[in-house]
């Protein structure tokens, strides 16, 4: 690869990295850590899959941490309004992961981002 196209990649890289960051500074995802954006994408890919995420299930994904370390992220992602609690229609005991409306603008956004720096690239 030549130098002058790996720093178009790179500049691409950049330019993306600064859309990204302007998603987080919306009202509700200015708090965000990398480790809560990782569980958010975690409950997202889940929901989209058809197949949302308990609140167990989630607890039991020992690379977001302790049971009580990811408990504690939930909530921060609740109050944040990215994400909400239902009950499974199966079970009353279970609690399902939900992503809100915010959290849906949130990855549609992300999306966008990819499609102009794609756009850019050609």
């Amino acid at each position: 690869m030549s130098k002058a196209a790996r720093n178009e990649l790179i500049d691409l890289f950049f330019r993306f990295q600064h859309i990204v960051q302007s998603l987080r500074s919306l009202p509700g995802l200015q708090n965000l850590t990398p480790e809560h954006e990782a569980l958010l994408n975690l409950i997202g890919v889940s929901w989209h899959a058809g197949q949302a995420l308990s609140v167990r299930q989630a607890m039991r994904n020992e690379q977001f941490g302790s049971p009580a370390t990811i408990h504690k992220r939930l909530q921060c992602l609740r109050q944040a309004g990215l994400i909400d609690l239902q009950t499974s229609e199966q079970d009353s005991r279970k609690r399902m992961i939900i992503p809100t409306a915010e959290a849906i603008g949130f990855f549609s956004g992300q999306a966008k981002a990819i499609k102009t720096v794609a756009k850019q690239a050609r």
